[in-house]
């Protein structure tokens, strides 16, 4: 994108997929891109006069960069804050989401809405083109063809996948998350309020 900020949005991820954990691997991150840290936050805490009274810190930032990983608890609300290119030049932040279902209550069956965004030849294409230092595929042949073992009923054309990612995005536009105050006199909580849906 050119000359253009992006902020995400608090959220947890899934709603009926009882996702325990998730990990983010950043494949490749422009140096020319500005901000978005990984930010988290309990979902109860103290209020902000609270905890700033008693100097407790609430939000949590991680940096991502390029060819590394982040994994967290899936009860942890989280976003990314501001990300910005202020370049005349489409810059770029790749990144594969990983999520561990419980084993207990697995996903029962896949239907066209449970599939990814990516097609499985653009994810087979960027498994493949993670580099080592010396330009060489640092993932050998046998990783990069068991992680696409996982990913057998994934979009088969990058077209289908951009279709099925703008229905994706229109309901994350019009989801109802977010943190709401409970106040006891001179003190409270706030709580993160999952989405009627969730």
């Amino acid at each position: 994108m050119l000359r253009v900020t992006y902020s995400g949005r608090w959220h947890t991820e899934g709603c009926t997929e009882n996702i325990q954990a998730v990990g983010v691997y950043y494949l490749y991150i422009d140096n020319e891109l500005e901000g978005g840290a990984l930010k988290f936050r309990p979902s109860v805490s103290p209020d902000k006069n609270y905890a700033e009274m008693y100097n407790i810190e609430i939000n949590h930032y991680i940096m991502p960069e390029t060819d590394a990983a982040i994994v967290f608890d899936n009860c942890l609300p989280h976003r990314f804050c501001s990300i910005r290119n202020s370049t005349s030049i489409a810059r770029r932040r790749t990144f594969l989401n990983f999520f561990v279902v419980c084993p207990y209550y697995p996903i029962a069956t896949l239907s066209i809405s449970d599939l990814p965004l990516v097609s499985y030849e653009r994810c087979q294409t960027m498994l493949k083109n993670i580099e080592d230092k010396n330009g060489q595929q640092k993932l050998p042949d046998l990783v990069v063809d068991k992680i696409l073992s996982f990913l057998e009923k994934m979009w088969q054309t990058d077209m289908d996948a951009k279709e099925f990612h703008s229905r994706v995005r229109h309901e994350m536009v019009h989801e109802k998350s977010g943190w709401a105050g409970i106040h006891y006199g001179n003190s409270g909580d706030t709580v993160f309020i999952k989405s009627a849906n969730d």
